[in-house]
């Protein structure tokens, strides 16, 4: 920024003279998915200016699971005040406000649609709305609607193109998977038609216009990395497992591992997938997303 407005003075200046309005915020975007050592050195920085200047904020987005990344933060950042806002399921007030409103978003909403408990999130329930409501019929949790977007290859219906969008799809994940700190991709390695209707289909977004794509949203990457890994475990198995497993992977591992327990009743190719974790010399974060699989899975009881 300082370089765009041709800032020459010093940072506490360029802080100080942003937040003299009193309203300058930094916003960080999923903080506990940066495991890169240049992104985090970054960000800390930036953090550690805006405790000391007056007149600025921070908000940044995690998991709610996710704390580890505060272990991370330097002393005067951990006891500036971190306050937390859990953005939950919708209430049933605000989904009667919805259904008031939109009748594609009353009929899934109602308590006998089969989706009532993942409808209940509002990424879920767009996208079931996009798909609409005859698509989503048979649809009761979120490895079905996965399932449902994969199948159509990030589009609306299972047409002719689903083969050329997924195998953009599919390149854009080997590239998350042999580096888990890329989050953009140049669209001059992908086919423009392609990446064009997955830009309208909302399953990517531009990032810096004609020039750059990212997935629209976490989860959607989180299910490529696991219809990938699903489909080819030889991707995983090449992976070094001596380091901790990056964050970006660790949801699509665990969705790779649900995929392997709903399609093996014998549990033989959950099994092999824990044993490729299990590896010697393997770091222990690997195997957890493929262990909380089990009970995180739509037949846990089972």
């Amino acid at each position: 920024m300082a370089h765009t407005i041709g800032w020459a003075g010093s940072q506490v200046e360029l802080f100080n003279e942003l937040g003299a309005g009193g309203g300058a915020i930094v916003f960080v975007d999923n903080i506990d998915q940066i495991d890169d050592q240049g992104e985090w050195a970054t960000v800390t920085d930036l953090l550690s200016q805006a405790t000391r200047s007056r007149g600025w904020r921070v908000v940044a987005t995690c998991g709610v699971e996710s704390d580890d990344w505060k272990a991370k933060l330097p002393a005067r950042v951990r006891t500036a005040g971190i306050s937390g806002l859990v953005v939950g399921a919708l209430s049933n007030e605000e989904k009667a406000e919805l259904s008031s409103q939109n009748g594609a978003l009353a009929l899934i909403l109602t308590d006998s649609h089969p989706a009532k408990g993942i409808a209940e999130n509002l990424f879920y329930l767009s996208r079931m709305v996009e798909l609409g409501v005859g698509e989503v019929a048979g649809i009761a949790t979120e490895l079905d609607l996965a399932r449902l977007w994969w199948r159509y290859g990030g589009g609306r219906s299972e047409d002719d193109r689903r083969f050329a969008r997924l195998k953009v799809l599919r390149a854009l994940c080997a590239q998350v998977i042999s580096n888990p700190s890329q989050a953009i991709f140049n669209v001059d390695s992908l086919d423009s038609t392609t990446a064009a209707e997955l830009l309208r289909l909302e399953s990517l977004r531009e990032e810096t216009k004609g020039a750059s794509v990212t997935f629209r949203h976490d989860v959607l990457r989180d299910w490529t990395i696991g219809f990938q890994l699903h489909e080819d475990a030889s991707l995983l198995a090449a992976q070094s497992m001596e380091r901790p497993l990056p964050a970006v992977l660790a949801r699509g591992l665990e969705i790779a591992a649900r995929l392997a327990l709903a399609d093996d009743p014998t549990g033989q190719r959950w099994l092999a997938l824990l044993a490729i974790v299990e590896r010697e010399g393997s770091h222990g974060s690997w195997k957890r997303p493929v262990l909380l699989a089990l009970p995180r899975s739509e037949d846990a009881l089972t």
